[in-house]
C-alpha cells in the first residue's frame, strides 16, 4: 500500500507541467542595475522530464571577461526585472569547458513552481565579476510549462479546468506583438491568466526603443479612470531594452478581465524619453462562465432616459442620464432604478437571481426606459444584440418548450 501511495504521489506531482526544452541567452543588459560592461554572453539550456521529475541541461559562454566561478538559478518571489538580486536556487557545475552540462532530480515541484511561475534567473559569475558578469531571466514559462507544444503565434490558448469559483475565466496564455509607428521599437508581450490566484502575468521582451521603458499600463477607452492595470509603475525601476522582464499583477477583479477580453483594451510602453507604443489586445480570449458579466459592450449613440425609483409599483417619471456613459439599471433588489456608469453595470445571463449579481454591482441595458422592470427581466439577453434587448425567463422557456414538442413531432 506504501508503494502504491508513493506512486500516486509521483504521478500527481508529475502531471502539473508538460515535459518543455527551452534555451535562454544571459548577457550583461540584464545583470542588476546594468553593472557590468561585459560583451560577452552565455547561452542556457533547461529540459524538464515530468516523468522522472528531472530538470537537465547546458551552459556555454563565449566572450567573458575572465573564468567563470560559479552558476545559479536565483529564486525572486515576484516579478523579474533587470533590477532583481534574489536568493539561489539551484547550484550548477562550475564549467572548466563548454558546453556545460547539468542534472537536478526533484523529489518534489518546489523549484519548478518558482521556474514556472516567471520567478527566476540564471547568473554567471566570473572572476572580475563576482556579483555575476551576464544573466539570463528566466521569463514566458506559463505558457511553456502547462501548455503542450505551445507556439508564440499570437493565438490565445486556454489550459486546466474551468474554474469553479472566484472570477470564472478559464487559465490561458497568448503571445502578442507591436512595432512603434513611427519605430523604432518593437515589443513581444506574452499574457498569462491564472484563475486560481486571480493573477495575470505580463512578460516578454521590448527592444529597439531609443531609451529604457519608464512604465507599461493598460487602459479601456470608455473606462472614467482611462488606466485600469498598471503593469510597471513609472516609481519602479525601469526596464532596459533587450531585457526580458515578467510582471504580475495580483488581486485582478472581473471587470479588469473583461476589459481584457473586450477587444477594446490597448497597453502602452513608454519610454523615459517619452516615447510610447501602443498595443491593441484584439485577440479572442476565453469567454467568462459567470452567471453575470462586467458590461463592456457599446454605448449608448444618445443619452437615454430610466426610470427613476426605490418603488417597484411607484416609479417617479423618466429620468435622463448625465451622459452616453450611462446606462438603464436595476440592483439586485430589482428595487431600486437610475442612470448609471457603465463601469458600475453586468450584464447578466437568462434566469439570473440576486445572488448572482456582486454586491454594490447593477444590472444594466441600454435603451429607454428598459430598467422598468426587476431583475428577471432586465437580467436577460439574447446574446446577440447586447443589453438593449432583454427578455423574460418565462418567454425563454416557452420557446424551448415549443422547440422540443418540434424535434419530437
Amino acid at each position: 500500500m506504501k508503494i502504491l501511495a508513493v506512486l500516486a504521489l509521483l504521478i500527481s506531482l508529475s502531471a502539473a507541467y508538460e515535459n518543455f526544452s527551452v534555451t535562454f541567452t544571459a548577457n550583461a543588459t540584464q545583470t542588476p542595475f546594468q553593472n557590468s560592461d561585459s560583451t560577452g554572453s552565455c547561452t542556457v539550456t533547461a529540459k524538464w522530464d515530468t516523468t522522472s521529475l528531472t530538470l537537465s541541461g547546458e551552459t556555454s559562454c563565449t566572450g567573458l571577461s575572465s573564468n567563470v566561478t560559479a552558476i545559479h538559478y536565483h529564486n525572486c518571489t515576484d516579478s523579474i526585472n533587470d533590477s532583481d538580486n534574489c536568493p539561489v536556487l539551484l547550484v550548477l557545475p562550475v564549467p572548466t569547458t563548454f558546453p556545460s552540462a547539468y542534472t537536478f532530480t526533484f523529489t518534489d515541484l518546489k523549484e519548478l513552481n518558482a521556474i514556472c511561475n516567471d520567478q527566476t534567473y540564471v547568473n554567471v559569475h566570473t572572476t572580475l565579476f563576482a556579483g555575476g558578469e551576464v544573466r539570463a531571466n528566466v521569463v514566458s514559462m506559463r505558457s511553456v510549462c502547462n501548455i503542450k507544444d505551445y507556439k508564440a503565434d499570437g493565438t490565445i490558448i486556454p489550459y486546466g479546468p474551468d474554474p469553479s469559483s472566484g472570477i470564472k475565466v478559464q487559465d490561458f496564455c497568448g503571445t502578442l506583438y507591436a512595432y512603434a509607428v513611427p519605430g523604432p521599437g518593437a515589443v513581444v508581450l506574452q499574457i498569462c491568466w491564472e484563475s486560481a490566484t486571480n493573477t495575470l502575468t505580463f512578460s516578454g521582451v521590448v527592444y529597439d526603443f531609443p531609451a529604457e521603458i519608464s512604465s507599461v499600463y493598460a487602459t479601456y477607452p470608455d473606462y472614467y479612470y482611462g488606466t485600469f492595470i498598471t503593469i510597471l509603475g513609472t516609481f519602479e525601476d525601469n526596464l532596459p531594452n533587450g531585457s526580458p522582464f515578467s510582471y504580475r499583477v495580483n488581486s485582478i477583479t472581473e471587470e479588469d478581465i473583461a476589459f481584457i477580453q473586450s477587444k477594446k483594451a490597448q497597453i502602452f510602453f513608454v519610454t523615459t524619453a517619452g516615447d510610447k507604443l501602443e498595443l491593441n489586445v484584439t485577440s479572442s480570449f476565453p469567454a467568462s462562465k459567470a452567471v453575470c458579466v462586467p458590461y463592456t459592450g457599446p454605448l449608448p449613440t444618445a443619452i437615454i432616459d430610466c426610470y427613476y425609483s426605490s418603488s417597484s409599483t411607484d416609479p417617479y417619471p423618466d429620468d435622463e442620464c448625465f451622459d452616453t456613459k450611462e446606462l438603464c439599471s436595476i440592483d439586485s433588489t430589482s428595487v431600486n432604478r437610475a442612470c448609471y456608469t457603465y463601469s458600475s453595470c453586468y450584464t447578466c445571463a437568462c434566469g439570473a437571481v440576486a445572488a448572482d449579481l456582486p454586491a454594490n454591482y447593477r444590472a444594466c441595458c441600454t435603451t429607454d426606459n428598459c430598467n422598468v422592470g426587476s431583475l428577471a427581466t432586465i437580467g436577460c439577453t439574447t446574446g446577440s444584440t447586447g443589453a438593449g434587448f432583454m427578455i423574460s425567463g418565462g418567454l425563454l422557456a416557452t420557446l424551448f418548450v415549443a422547440l422540443i414538442s418540434i424535434w419530437y413531432n
